[in-house]
């Protein structure tokens, strides 16, 4: 039996051993919280707390749980929970966000969610008689058609990437790769509203959900559990459209603008409003709809909240010498970050090829001050995405690009909770709704799972 190769305990000695380490440690000094300060706290926006805006509040949040069998042969699988819950913005006012009491949170989030499940194969399982990477292709497919949903996520998939919200376009999906790996040549689109269709190369199937790409995240014979999270995230995204498509439809049967549902929506995803690499294939669609309801006099206010990352933690250094500093101060500040700035002050590299989130986000990062003790970090979209083309890009975003900023910031102190810091109610909602822990919840999959297989 080899033994794995380790760190050894004692390394740490050479270094403290080193007399360049101890000049270098002894020149050293703490920058003070002035000098992070200095160039940070200016242009920054106040907005007075007012009742909110709106009158449902949605959120959508996902969790994967990954489990491992033992044996010869080692299995492994990967659940996947997404959820979509809908808040009423009358019920928070009878609720203590110190202490939310167990049973009202239950109440609040009975019949107020829907959810979907759905599990990928890793490694040495397979669906019967096809490979384990068709396999997950044929799964992502029947999971987007998931009877639970009624087809809603799947017809949402599909009036993205056909951009149905327009249907004067008959416009074909976005070109991707042939998944088959033998071909692997660019297709120029799915003709509009296909499920399927031959690749024109090769002959094989090619599934609509095959424009997504995450096959690309394994090879034939195994998967990482980065599959798994990139379909949660999809499947977040495409979840929280679905609600958003529902209004857009709704309204569109209505002739009085009054009534129009949509403008009284607020619609809020966990994690920043953005698809990396090869599912930013949607982006631009997302993109062109959110300005296509603007232009329609129907826009959709749409937030991300990053809980962690860089941006978070640059908020958490910064945030003690931004107004309000007392809980008696009735506003909430914000400042939209522009891509120079988060080039330089956030990111430390100013000098790339590409704009910042040129493929990949539809939302701008806003630090928003909500109260004396709630710094978060939203993404908020704009109403279009400038380049370096533009002429006014080095102040790109600025408050008047950016989708109903000013009435989402209005109303955002009456979602707050003191029971996590930083924290919003309807994600800290939906995620107790999405979450799949580790114990029990793996412990009891992974037995369900593998009790199965025998």
């Amino acid at each position: 039996m080899y033994q794995a190769e380790t760190a050894s305990k004692l390394g740490h000695l050479d270094v403290l051993k080193s007399e360049h380490v101890k000049k270098l440690i002894e020149e050293f000094e703490t920058i003070s919280s002035e000098d992070v300060n200095s160039s940070d706290i200016s242009g920054w926006q106040i907005v007075e707390h007012k009742p909110s805006p709106f009158k449902i509040i949605y959120c959508v949040d996902g969790s994967i749980a990954p489990v491992i069998g033992l044996g010869a042969v080692k299995k492994e699988l990967a659940f996947v929970k997404t959820a979509l819950f809908a808040l009423d913005e009358s019920n928070l006012e009878h609720i203590d966000k110190k202490y939310p009491p167990p049973l009202q949170m239950k109440k609040l989030m009975e019949n107020s969610a829907h959810l979907h499940s759905t599990v990928f194969p890793l490694k040495n399982i397979r669906l019967n008689d096809i490979s384990l990477y068709d396999s997950v292709r044929r799964i992502v497919f029947d999971s987007f058609n998931d009877p639970s949903q009624h087809g809603h996520i799947y017809e949402t998939y599909k009036w993205l990437i056909y951009k149905k919200w327009n249907p004067d376009l008959k416009s074909a999906s976005p070109f991707f790769e042939c998944p088959h790996l033998d071909c692997r040549i660019k297709i120029e689109g799915i003709p509009y509203d296909q499920d399927k269709i031959n690749c024109p190369h090769c002959g094989e199937e090619v599934l609509s959900t095959d424009l997504i790409g995450l096959h690309m995240e394994m090879s034939e014979l195994a998967a990482a559990d980065s599959l798994a999270t990139g379909y949660m995230l999809i499947h977040e995204t495409i979840m929280l459209f679905s609600a958003i498509r529902y209004f857009w439809e709704s309204d569109l049967l209505k002739k009085d603008p009054k009534k129009k549902e949509l403008p009284e929506r607020l619609f809020i995803k966990d994690g920043p409003l953005n698809l990396r690499s090869q599912y930013s294939k949607i982006v631009p669609n997302i993109r062109e709809f959110l300005k296509f309801a603007v232009d329609s006099g129907n826009p959709v206010y749409l937030i991300g909240q990053e809980k962690t990352g860089a941006f978070d933690d640059f908020f958490q250094t910064i945030e003690r010498n931004i107004e309000p500093k007392e809980p008696v101060q009735k506003f909430s500040s914000f400042k939209p970050l522009t891509h120079k700035y988060i080039r330089e002050e956030v990111q430390c590299a100013p000098f790339r090829e590409n704009e910042y989130g040129l493929k990949t986000n539809y939302g701008e990062k806003v630090l928003v001050k909500v109260d004396s003790k709630t710094a978060v970090v939203l993404n908020v979209p704009p109403y279009e995405y400038k380049t370096s083309h533009d002429a006014d890009y080095s102040n790109f975003p600025r408050t008047e690009d950016l989708i109903g900023i000013e009435k989402i910031i209005e109303g955002l102190h009456s979602l707050v909770t003191v029971k996590y810091k930083n924290a919003l109610l309807p994600i800290v909602l939906a995620n107790g709704i999405a979450s799949l822990s580790s114990y029990p919840s793996a412990s009891v999959l992974k037995l369900f799972a593998f009790d199965s297989l025998k």
